[in-house]
């Protein structure tokens, strides 16, 4: 009996291993800044003609001024949008529409500043036959430099290789 606990708590050890945390994040990565799984059941038939809609990857909320939160460019132009945005358990963890009172902005606070962390987002403008998107972008916290994969922005980040 005992070897067989040690067994299990071996187990828990290593699943839980910088290896395949590392692993872990490299696929985040892959979800957040490269091809959209989500790709074929988009919709786009929106004129968009006051300016196009461009989806970001990642954010890192650290207060250093560069890409410390998420948003979706030109989206202030649209009228009768819905932003929802989920953690990887789809538990709904922020909502806005074109009735915010303020332009979108992701995290507001501090409240996801603890650990690297991926979201999924859902934007319906009009209705979902006149555009939708969904996608994945990821949070990256804190101060250490890390690699961000194939993240890029148009303002390097600075905690990002």
């Amino acid at each position: 009996m005992r070897y067989l606990f040690v067994g299990f708590l071996t187990i828990i050890l290593n699943s839980c291993s910088s290896d395949n945390l590392q692993s872990d994040l490299e696929s985040i990565n892959y979800s957040c800044c490269d091809n959209n799984p989500f790709a074929d059941t988009n919709v786009d038939n929106l004129e968009q003609s006051r300016g196009e809609l461009e989806f970001y990857g990642f954010a890192t909320p650290n207060n250093d001024g560069v890409n410390d939160a998420w948003s979706i460019r030109n989206l202030e132009l649209y009228e009768n949008f819905t932003l929802k945005i989920f953690d990887v358990d789809k538990n709904l963890v922020y909502q806005a529409n074109s009735n915010s009172e303020s332009r979108v902005f992701f995290p507001q606070g501090s409240e996801f500043q603890d650990e690297d962390r991926v979201f999924q987002y859902e934007l319906v403008i009009e209705n979902e036959t006149t555009f939708l998107n969904k996608g994945y972008f990821c949070l990256f916290t804190g101060m250490k430099k890390r690699s961000g994969g194939k993240c890029t922005s148009v303002f390097p980040d600075p905690i990002l290789d």
